[in-house]
């Protein structure tokens, strides 16, 4: 390996997601700057064995001999039946509490969403200087609601409170916590957390925070505050990725496999393209309403590969594309 840098990034997911991290994991290979090497660490509970080799393959043929997955499986680490969850969230969203715990070998790591795609390498992202900060973050994008939660909820200011969907972890400073006893403790006093293990994240280290540039975790909610819309249900006039190029482009709250095809969805389909998870992906993607412009009515019998759909879609002529597979 030489004098390479060794990279660990800690990602959690269920079995259903596993298809979309796959496509977060392409992208982080396909920047690679070839002076890293990466350790991706995945936590779980039930990932079938079939994706897992899957996931290895698509390590072993996109990145380097010396990258590596490990899957750690994660049952009864979490009292379930004490954490705060509600829609969407399930348990899974508190795994980065466990990485302490599951992860002694490492001082510092990178811990990522799945519904992401990165853009730029991760190496200078490993490398920020923390200090004595205990994580690393982008403060995420603010309103009224947040800003009354975080007072008066968890006592903290909204303008220092991160989105933790991409962190860097300092784990040897962090290591005089125990953050998932701090996570019950914080649950039985307020009962409930809004944004779950993110309040806890914010409230624990409150004060030692360090704020990272927002291209490390540009939202499309950000993307659209910037533009001068903040309605999230918007997002469908918003057809464009931003000059800004941002180096981790995060599909918070829409997502590109449970929406309509649009153009700021090219980066996540570009690499959905060869992916070994692309059938499950495109086979899920089949069931949204066929009222949308979705890709399976595209690519009707395969007759347009998904490559040059993206292509098209670029020179913005997707219509002709519709028509053709009627």
């Amino acid at each position: 390996m030489g004098n390479r840098i060794r990279v660990p990034v800690v990602m959690a997911v269920d079995d259903n997601y596993c298809k979309y991290m796959a496509v977060a994991v392409a992208s982080i290979l396909d920047h690679r700057s070839g002076r890293e090497v990466y350790s991706f660490h995945v936590l779980h509970r039930n990932i079938t064995e079939a994706h897992q080799g899957m996931l290895r393959t698509l390590v072993q043929r996109t990145g380097g001999s010396d990258d590596e997955v490990y899957f750690h499986e994660v049952t009864g680490l979490l009292d379930s039946s004490r954490l705060y969850l509600s829609g969407h969230v399930t348990e899974e969203t508190y795994y980065r509490l466990l990485i302490l715990r599951l992860l002694p070998q490492y001082d510092k790591v990178l811990y990522l969403d799945c519904d992401l795609v990165v853009r730029s390498c991760l190496l200078p992202l490993y490398e920020t200087e923390l200090s004595d900060n205990l994580i690393a973050g982008v403060v995420t994008v603010g309103n009224e609601k947040r800003r009354d939660y975080c007072r008066q909820v968890l006592g903290i200011s909204e303008e220092h409170y991160i989105n933790a969907g991409v962190l860097v972890l300092n784990l040897k400073a962090l290591r005089e916590f125990d953050l998932p006893e701090l996570a019950y403790q914080l649950l039985e006093e307020k009962k409930i957390l809004q944004w779950h293990d993110k309040d806890i994240l914010n409230t624990v280290c409150y004060g030692r925070i360090l704020f990272l540039d927002p291209t490390w975790n540009t939202t499309v909610l950000r993307l659209l505050k910037e533009q001068g819309t903040g309605n999230a249900a918007e997002l469908h006039f918003y057809h464009s990725v931003p000059d800004s190029d941002p180096a981790i482009l995060h599909y918070a709250s829409i997502k590109p496999w449970n929406s309509e095809l649009k153009e700021i969805d090219l980066p996540f389909w570009h690499y959905v393209d060869g992916n070994p998870f692309a059938g499950e992906i495109l086979e899920a993607y089949h069931g949204i309403s066929d009222t949308r412009l979705h890709y399976s009515e595209l690519s009707a019998d395969g007759k347009i590969p998904l490559s040059e759909l993206l292509f098209n879609l670029r020179k913005g002529i997707a219509s002709r594309f519709r028509n053709r597979s009627r």
